[in-house]
C-alpha cells in the first residue's frame, strides 16, 4: 500500500488517499491511447489525388491510340481526379500539396509529376497511373508489338524528393520534432517538480519575486539546457544520418527551437498537478502520445473528420508541419510561419497557465 501511495496521485489538501481528478489517468490513459492508435492506424485505405490536364490533345501517334478519357475512367476507379486548365496550374496544386500527381498528356509519352515528399501517397499514385495506363491499352497493345505498350507508358518524374526517397526521410522531420518536444517535456516538468519539492520554489515565494518573473527565470534556465539539447538532436539526425534538409540548417533549427519552447512551458504547467516523478510521466499518454499519432507519421487524410479536426489542438502537428515543408520542400520561412506562429501560440498560453499554476503554490505559502 505504501507504495501504491507513492504511485497513486496523492490530495493536495489532506496529504493523503487518492486525489480524485487524477486517479482515473491511470485506468483511463491506456484505454485512450488504444482507442486513439485503432482509429488512426485504420483510418482507411488511402485515396491518390491526381491532376489531369491537356486531355483534349490528340496530335501524337500514341494518343491516337491510348484515348485520355479512357486512362481517366480507368484512373477514377482507384483515385480522386482533379481536372487542371493548365500545366502550370497542376504543378502549383501540386507543390502546395492540393494533388499527389500530375498527369499532362500533351507529351509523347504522357508525363507524370509525383511530389515524392510522401512515399506512401506518391507510390499510390504512381501504382493507380501505371495500372490505369496499363489497363486502357491492354486490348490494343495485344494487337501490336512490344513498342506500342511501351511508348503508351508514361514517363514519370519527381519533385520533392526522387524515387528513391525513403520512409526515414518523410519521417524524419515529424521524428525530429517528437524527440525534442518529449524529452523537453520530461525535462522542465521533472525539473520543476523537484525544485517545488525539495523546498526551492517555498524558498523562493519568500522574496519579493512575481509569479511571471518566476516562471520566467525558470524558462531561461532550462532553456538553454533545452537549446543545447536540440541543437544536438537536430545535427543528429540532418548531419550525421543525412536526413533531406532542403531549407537549411538555421531555418529548421527555428522551428526546433520554437517547439522545444512549447513543451518547455507545457512541462511547467502540468508539473503542478504531479506530487512525483512517476505521477508526472502518467501525463505521457494524456499529452505526448496523441502527438505523435497526429503529427504526420501516419496520414489522416482518409480517417473521419473529427480525427483530423483533433490533431490540430497539438502544437506537434503545427511543428512536424512546418519541418516538412522546410526539409523536405525547401520552403522559406514565409511559407510555414503560419505554423510558426501557432507553436509559439501555444507556448505563450502554457506559459501564461503556468505563472497562474504558481498562484495555487503561493496561497499555499500565505
Amino acid at each position: 500500500m505504501r507504495a501504491l501511495h507513492h504511485i497513486l496521485p496523492v490530495d493536495d489538501e489532506t496529504g493523503n488517499g487518492v486525489d480524485a481528478q487524477l486517479a482515473p489517468l491511470i485506468l483511463i490513459a491506456p484505454l485512450f491511447v488504444v482507442f486513439l492508435l485503432h482509429e488512426v492506424v485504420d483510418a482507411g485505405q488511402l485515396t491518390p489525388r491526381n491532376a489531369i490536364v491537356n486531355t483534349a490533345e490528340g496530335a501524337s501517334p500514341t494518343l491516337s491510340l491510348l484515348s485520355p478519357d479512357a486512362v481517366i475512367q480507368e484512373l477514377k476507379k482507384s483515385s480522386m481526379i482533379i481536372e487542371a486548365s493548365d500545366a502550370t496550374v497542376a504543378l502549383r496544386e501540386l507543390r502546395g500539396g492540393t494533388v499527389d500527381a500530375v498527369v499532362d498528356f500533351s507529351a509523347t509519352p504522357a508525363e507524370v509529376t509525383v511530389d515524392a515528399a510522401d512515399p506512401s501517397t506518391s507510390s499510390a499514385s504512381i501504382k493507380a497511373i501505371q495500372e490505369a495506363f496499363s489497363n486502357s491499352v491492354k486490348e490494343k497493345a495485344a494487337a501490336f508489338a512490344g513498342p506500342l505498350f511501351s511508348s503508351a507508358s508514361p514517363k514519370i518524374s519527381f519533385i520533392n524528393g526522387s524515387a528513391s526517397t525513403s520512409t526515414f526521410d518523410f519521417l524524419a522531420p515529424v521524428l525530429l520534432a517528437f524527440i525534442i518536444f518529449f524529452f523537453t517535456f520530461i525535462l522542465s516538468g521533472i525539473s520543476f517538480l523537484r525544485e517545488r519539492t525539495s523546498g526551492t520554489l517555498e524558498r523562493a515565494f519568500a522574496t519579493p519575486l512575481s509569479r511571471s518573473s518566476l516562471v520566467g527565470g525558470y524558462m531561461l534556465g532550462f532553456g538553454i539546457i533545452a537549446v543545447v539539447q536540440t541543437i544536438l538532436v537536430q545535427f543528429l539526425i540532418v548531419g550525421v544520418y543525412r536526413a533531406p534538409n532542403v531549407g537549411g540548417f538555421g531555418l529548421s533549427l527555428i522551428v526546433s527551437i520554437s517547439i522545444s519552447l512549447s513543451a518547455l512551458a507545457m512541462g511547467l504547467f502540468l508539473s503542478a498537478f504531479a506530487n512525483s516523478e512517476f505521477q508526472m510521466l502518467q501525463f505521457i499518454p494524456i499529452v505526448i502520445v496523441p502527438q505523435i499519432l497526429f503529427a504526420g507519421i501516419f496520414n489522416l487524410r482518409s480517417g473521419p473528420a473529427w480525427i483530423n479536426a483533433l490533431s490540430y489542438v497539438f502544437p506537434l502537428t503545427y511543428a512536424g508541419q512546418a519541418l516538412r515543408d522546410l526539409m523536405i520542400r525547401g520552403k522559406t520561412l514565409l511559407d510555414v510561419l503560419p505554423n510558426l506562429a501557432a507553436v509559439w501560440g501555444f507556448a505563450i498560453v502554457f506559459i501564461v497557465l503556468a505563472v497562474v499554476g504558481l498562484g495555487k503554490f503561493r496561497r499555499g505559502q500565505d
